[in-house]
């Protein structure tokens, strides 16, 4: 009579492992509208097809110049721009007002000390 095998936990863990990370990448590439099966091709290096190279050479050369103008910049670049602009000087006028009630907070401080004063002196 053969013997029976029996798996340890961590053993049965690693057998589950082995089926559930590959099928999760695969499924977690396909949601992000790749193929999970050329991504584990490629990353193993069993890619036989020229995709490899036509993906390689499809990446954007940079510039040499440093300056960009701004007639150069998409729109939807323009419109980041804009937003931040706008974001920096609401920053600035939330920091102006913050001042002010900060100000405030001291000269009413003063105040109530002064009455305090007079209160005690009376």
């Amino acid at each position: 009579m053969a013997k029976k095998y029996k798996l340890t936990g961590f053993s049965r863990f690693l057998v589950v492992m082995l089926f559930l990370i590959p099928g999760a990448y695969i499924g977690a590439s396909y949601y992000n509208g790749e193929d999970g099966i050329q991504n584990i091709k490629e990353l193993v290096g069993l890619d036989t097809n020229e995709n490899s190279t036509s993906t390689s050479t499809s990446t954007p050369a940079t510039t040499s110049s440093s300056t960009v103008t701004n007639e150069d910049l998409p729109s939807s670049v323009k419109m980041l721009q804009d937003e931040l602009t706008d974001l920096r000087r609401r920053i600035e006028a939330m920091e102006r007002e913050n001042k002010e009630l900060k100000d405030q907070i001291f000269d009413k401080n003063e105040e109530i000390v002064e009455l305090q004063r007079k209160l005690r002196g009376e």
